[in-house]
């Protein structure tokens, strides 16, 4: 089963938008980097 890793500037409401960016693999461990002009952010991950 895979993982979908999502976003969302705010959590009330919340509007998760799934993140397309290309996940790497840095030693044994996926890596993921964004870069956003929020000052806050929410992340998770949903199975699919």
């Amino acid at each position: 089963m895979g993982y979908v890793p999502e976003t969302t500037p705010t959590l009330s409401p919340s509007a998760w938008q799934t993140i397309t960016n290309a996940l790497a693999i840095l030693a044994d461990r996926y890596v993921l980097t964004n870069s956003w002009s929020d000052q806050s952010r929410f992340f998770r991950l949903r199975a699919q």
